[in-house]
């Protein structure tokens, strides 16, 4: 089916068309304008549609408003801002520490230090630890094209770049792509600070960094699910008694946003986290005012919060 270009006129006629309500067509026009009719209505809709709705016959429940879907949009965009923060401290304490404990091992200069003899062999196919390693040297390459100061001045200066340096500049999913490459016992040495095991961790990094990509690339995050990288049950989660059942699929709490709020618990400072969780509850209250034909409860759930959430997690 093809999509023609439409006026804003003409796709305010079609929400109208499909039962929602438009209480002020310059307000309507400005949301549009800012927000992109592709952004706001086809990233946020699907909790505003009629059960009775298909993919064909499109229809709203009765008393939606464009006013509702924009502030589910903000809220989603404010959460976003919200998470990517912590995630980029994690981010920072990550590498800080992989680079600290590898160095200690195996030095500083990077033509020794990537050596492949101090990695992993047993690596599955996808991730192959020379995938790894082309990786870790596309992005030095990258950094030394892009004119970055740091790399360009131990290049030049001293002819290698400790591990310490060069965690700046790769990716989040090369950093985990280097710890899941690292020697068991490696993995260990860094697991042992949260402390969790290797694993664990292991696990967790591979989800943080889908949790991170979607924050940063601005991807609709209140629901977003982590589909092939859950993360493992934690004491919260059996405290709450979510138990994986083979039959219904992964709990709330595993790749959900309540994962990563779980995630977060496990990396981030007491009081920090605290902040963040005063952040998301503020965030939901807002959200709440604006809502009228869903309840804050159905976003919540979408978001695999359970009742209580932000108590459960703060004692």
């Amino acid at each position: 089916m093809e999509k023609p270009f439409k006026t804003y006129d003409e796709q305010i006629e079609i929400l109208e068309g499909r039962g929602m309500k438009i209480e002020d067509a310059t307000e309507a026009t400005e949301i549009l304008t800012n927000k992109n009719y592709y952004n706001i209505i086809n990233g946020y809709k699907r909790l505003f549609l009629d059960p009775s709705s298909t993919a064909e016959n499109e229809h709203y429940m009765k008393g939606t408003t464009l006013h509702e879907i924009d502030s589910l949009f903000l809220f989603d965009s404010n959460l976003r801002i919200v998470c990517l923060k912590r995630i980029l401290e994690v981010e920072l304490r990550m590498k800080s520490i992989i680079a600290y404990e590898f160095s200690n091992r195996y030095g500083y200069d990077d033509d020794k230090y990537l050596n492949p003899v101090n990695f992993s062999a047993a690596m599955p196919e996808h991730l192959s630890l020379d995938k790894m390693l082309k990786r870790v040297h596309d992005q030095k390459a990258d950094a030394m094209d892009s004119d970055n100061s740091s790399i360009l001045h131990y290049v030049n200066e001293h002819g290698y770049v400790p591990l310490w340096v060069l965690m700046n500049v790769l990716t989040f999913g090369a950093m985990a792509h280097f710890y899941a490459s690292m020697k068991l016992a490696d993995r260990a040495s860094v697991a042992k600070r949260f402390p969790m095991d290797q694993s664990e961790l292991n696990k967790i990094l591979w989800a943080l960094n889908y949790y991170r990509n979607c924050c940063a690339h601005g991807g609709r995050f209140y629901d977003f699910k982590v589909l092939r990288h859950p993360i493992p049950l934690t004491d919260l989660h059996k405290r709450l008694h979510l138990v994986y059942d083979r039959n219904l699929g992964y709990v709330p709490g595993q790749n959900d946003f309540f994962a990563l709020i779980i995630i977060l618990q496990l990396f981030v400072h007491p009081s920090d986290f605290q902040q963040t969780i005063r952040e998301v509850s503020n965030l939901l209250g807002t959200l709440e005012h604006g809502l009228h034909t869903v309840s804050i409860a159905q976003v919540q759930k979408m978001m695999g919060l359970p009742q209580g959430w932000d108590k459960l997690v703060t004692t």
